[in-house]
């Protein structure tokens, strides 16, 4: 049998590891955005790179494009609902450069000429020239430190370059293709890079990152078109087979060296010859009970792409793979040390459930999916429907691809996960990468230690940039309306790198109707997204140093944020209780019946995209800071922040609501205790 492409090896405790420098264990060993420390296992790009270069320019992708507010098709509903023209439009695009990297069946909201979003304008620049800026190479240092180790390396064909996404949203990949140490230069194969689903940002795009461009220097080089890459490493090079635990294995004579920490490791080798151990395919009533998943092969160097309207892209496949499949049982089961995803729904499935099961030490995702439609239209229903999630353990997730979660979710509806521990992941515990159909519930989690890798992200992040025609809400009649989703009962940490304990990123229409209530979230920083139709409700939000509670903005609406819990500490810049954007009349936000602690006085606890003629609901809202004090930060007026009392006086805004003293250890103990022990955050799998 042919080895798959990127080798892989395992011992009955052991993940061993493709011999890398810097050494590191890819178990244990973090080295993200949001890592202390990590460049101890990763190599900073400057001063290490003098130039990512992109790629040669290519054919221009064919666009896809419906504006659903203006001119919607022949017998297809208006969509109006969001005050951002973009998100009330389908737009995708294939072939071209598109399809080059991404593959032939790729089509992508980010290959689009409408992109629109957070930092969208570099993307769309990409699709409309055919100029894409995933690097095809780079050009090193070869006086510097790194630079001197690379030329020593007899032939670094067929070694693997890790490196972050510029605004560290995804790990991409690249194979080497050529090394020339005369001149300084890493080529890498046509294929690689693939593994995200946005292009890299220049230094005349992103002025705030990439320090040492020349928009940054004195004096300044305002004309810097370099790419901004981030911190990298580098992997499958037989000159850095150099510590215990790693492996190098030569391809062409089929030579495999390792260094062993005992002689009896060398009677239990695995070698990965299989990415996919199970494939259910066609077929229903299927149950897997206590079975044992390990030791699979890395798939980051095959196929990927972005499935819908998110950041994120995806293989389509996992150890388990589930296809046209219904009423399929998975209980019980141990997934462990698999170098690629876990669980993966493909297509139409209907009734999956995935009950009490563990999952360790995985490359990608815990449970993945990805619906099939025409476009906007998801009428057809070929996508998961009606999953069920309930009671796993979800750790040590994303161990290569950092754009990873317990729960993935692109292009289903009608999931529910709960009763779940998700912890110690480098992104979200869960992300919705679309709207499509809405009907969600994720209630009764305990979700902490994620976003320890990344930054602009939280525990929870939804994505709804492309709206999706379904029947779910009114039966025979398509509609783009989704079904509320809601997130009830949960206790969530936003640490390490966490932005906001729910981040409900640029989404218009699926998500903006999003109930979230009865959570406990503990908060520390905040950046801005959009997401509709959703409810947050009874839950616990604890947030250490991240910048809100619940936040969204960039077209989302209707979203309700309800009876929950938001302790926020220790002190940090911009610590909000809820940040939202602007809405058309009656399609505003609602935050009510909420308690929110923060740990300052002379900063903003309220942020809102406009205060005066507001069309956000706010009221009968607990705040509680030091002295009693809190500002309310006006975006887009032309008044500043202001204090809470004359907000409500001069904006009629937050009505019943009021302002106190910090409570009480005991007190907030008490509420927390109250808010766990009601109606099911503890909840327990029947």
């Amino acid at each position: 049998a042919t080895p798959p492409r990127v080798s892989a090896l395992f011992s009955t405790d052991r993940r061993w590891i493709r011999a890398r420098y810097p050494n590191s264990d890819p178990e244990i060993h973090q080295w993200g955005y949001a890592t202390p420390n990590r460049y101890g296992h990763c190599i900073a790009t400057n001063p290490s790179i003098i130039e990512w270069k992109r790629p040669a320019k290519g054919k221009v992708p064919t666009f896809t494009y419906y504006d659903f507010a203006n001119d919607p098709p022949p017998g297809i509903p208006v969509k109006n609902d969001s005050i951002m023209d973009g998100y009330n439009l389908y737009a995708s695009g294939h072939g071209g450069v598109c399809s080059d990297l991404w593959g032939a069946m790729a089509d992508s909201y980010w290959c689009s000429n409408a992109s629109a979003g957070g930092w969208a304008e570099v993307d769309q620049e990409c699709a409309v020239t055919g100029q894409l800026q995933i690097p095809s190479g780079f050009s090193y240092n070869t006086s510097h430190s790194v630079g001197e180790r690379i030329n020593q390396y007899k032939n670094a064909k067929g070694a693997f370059i890790y490196a972050w996404h510029s605004q560290s949203w995804s790990m991409h990949m690249f194979e080497v293709a050529t090394h020339s140490s005369k001149s300084g230069e890493i080529e890498f194969t046509e294929d690689s890079g693939k593994q995200g689903g946005r292009n890299w940002c220049r230094c005349d795009q992103c002025t705030y990152a990439g320090h040492w461009c020349g928009q940054h220097q004195d004096p300044p080089n305002k004309s810097d078109e370099r790419l901004i890459g981030g911190d990298w490493l580098i992997e499958n090079v037989k000159e850095e087979l150099d510590a215990v635990g790693e492996f190098y294995f030569d391809s062409q004579t089929k030579s495999l060296y390792v260094i062993p920490n005992t002689t009896t490791e060398l009677s239990e080798f695995r070698f990965a010859m299989l990415s996919t151990l199970v494939n259910i395919n066609g077929t229903s009533d299927i149950e897997i009970i206590n079975v044992g998943f390990r030791d699979v092969a890395p798939t980051f160097m095959d196929d990927w792409s972005a499935p819908s309207g998110g950041d994120w892209a995806l293989h389509r496949g996992g150890a388990l793979m589930i296809e046209n499949s219904t009423d399929i049982l998975v209980q019980g089961s141990t997934f462990r040390r698999l170098d690629g995803n876990a669980i993966f729904l493909s297509r139409r499935t209907r009734r999956v459930k995935i009950y009490r099961n563990t999952f360790e030490w995985l490359g990608e995702n815990a449970v993945a999916t990805w619906g099939d439609t025409n476009h906007f239209d998801a009428t057809a229903g070929d996508f998961p429907l009606d999953t069920e999630v309930v009671g796993n353990v979800m750790r040590e997730i994303g161990i290569y691809q950092k754009q990873s979660s317990g729960v993935g979710q692109a292009k289903a509806a009608k999931t529910l996960i709960r009763g779940n521990i998700m912890f110690n992941m480098p992104r979200a515990a869960i992300n919705l990468n679309d709207g499509l159909g809405g009907g969600d519930s994720i209630e009764h989690n305990l979700i902490f230690n994620t976003c320890r890798e990344s930054g602009d992200h939280g525990p929870i992040n939804t994505w709804d940039r492309q709206p999706f025609l379904t029947t779910l809400k009114f039966g025979s009649e398509p509609s783009f309306s989704p079904l509320m989703r809601t997130i009830a009962y949960n206790y969530i940490f936003a640490n390490y790198g966490a932005a906001q304990g729910v981040d409900n990123d640029d989404v218009p229409l699926g998500f903006t109707y999003i109930t979230t209530y009865g959570t406990i979230v503990k908060v520390s920083k905040l950046f801005y997204g959009r997401l509709k139709m959703k409810k947050v409700r009874l839950s616990l939000f604890a947030c250490f140093f991240c910048i809100a509670g619940f936040k969204m903005d960039y077209g989302g609406h209707d979203s309700i944020f309800e009876f929950n819990l938001v302790i926020s500490y220790p002190d940090h810049f911009s610590q909000n209780c809820v940040g939202f954007g602007s809405f058309f009349p009656g399609r505003g936000h609602t935050s009510r019946y909420n308690k929110c602690i923060v740990p300052h006085n002379d900063r903003e606890g309220i942020s809102l995209q406009h205060c005066r003629n507001s069309n956000a609901v706010l009221h009968d809202n607990e705040y509680y800071s030091p002295n009693g004090t809190l500002l309310v930060h006006c975006w887009d007026d032309d008044e500043g922040p202001v204090p809470f009392e004359e907000a409500q006086e001069s904006f009629g805004i937050e009505k019943g609501s009021s302002i106190h003293n910090t409570p009480d250890q005991s007190d907030i103990l008490l509420w927390s205790a109250e808010l766990l022990l009601s109606e099911g955050i503890l909840y327990k799998y029947e």
